[in-house]
């Protein structure tokens, strides 16, 4: 039954373990425009925009399925979507901004 659930999911949001996310006619994005595009979709996130937010993040995974960053930031819009449905999102947005920060450091990883 969890692998039955886990499929269901997968092709909910589009991915196939065989076959990746299939977008053929989508041109590649350039860095630029991808950098772009994930500061919309963290702006709908934040926003509590989520079906925004999908679509944004599911265009740079369209455009790079094989990008894990583009394939976790769709899960995460998915999953707080779904605890926004349930009630619990709104009391957790500030734990939202610390957790998912897509900041990067500009130092490094600390040793």
């Amino acid at each position: 039954m969890k692998a039955l659930s886990f499929a269901i999911v997968a092709l909910w949001i589009g991915w196939s373990p065989l076959f990746g996310s299939v977008s053929l006619l989508e041109a590649p994005l350039t860095p630029e425009a991808s950098r772009q595009l994930e500061d919309k979709g963290f702006e709908h996130f934040y926003s509590l925009e989520y079906d925004q937010a999908i679509a944004t993040f599911q265009k740079l995974r369209d455009a790079d399925p094989n990008n894990a960053n583009w394939q976790n930031h769709l899960a995460s819009a998915y999953l707080y979507k779904q605890l926004q449905v349930a009630g619990f999102a709104r009391r957790h947005v500030h734990f939202l901004q610390q957790i998912f920060s897509h900041q990067e450091n500009p130092g490094g990883p600390r040793a």
